[in-house]
């Protein structure tokens, strides 16, 4: 956690159910809010000072943490529908690399959706004013 460049306002993260304390106290350090849902059974209970700080801040932000759970899931099946969702491989490290790729081909669609849409846009636009710059001075002509 020390090695990230970047601070986030909020640390979303999914269900533990035995989150190590010394990461929401890490968390807790660095200034973020943990909304990570901390379960509890009906034989354990949670005791720990940084479970229970993240089991209140989740359930104050838990309409967040389904929008963006939903959103998140939403991303990881659009990129399974886009591309196989099966590896055949028993290796871990090239299994996380073929997901590390997908993922990496799946964005350069998007820029590249992104990008001939901006272009067909700047398009548009360029005829639409080549037009309206006729249409002006057609009229400058006939006055």
């Amino acid at each position: 956690m020390k090695d990230i460049p970047f601070r986030a306002f909020y640390f979303l993260g999914d269900a533990y159910y035995s989150m190590e304390s010394e990461l929401l106290k890490e968390i807790k350090q660095m200034g973020m809010v943990a909304v990570v849902p901390v379960r509890e059974s009906l034989r354990v209970k949670v005791r720990s000072q940084e479970r229970l700080w993240a089991k209140e801040k989740y359930e104050m932000h838990k309409e967040l943490y389904k929008r963006v759970r939903y959103k998140i899931e939403q991303l990881i099946g659009n990129v399974k529908n886009l591309m196989d969702d099966r590896d055949n491989t028993r290796i871990y490290d090239l299994a996380s690399l073929y997901v590390l790729a997908r993922f990496a081909v799946y964005n350069f669609l998007v820029l590249w959706k992104l990008y001939l849409f901006f272009e067909l846009l700047r398009a548009v636009l360029r005829n639409q004013a080549m037009s309206m710059f006729w249409d002006f001075s057609n009229s400058l002509k006939n006055s």
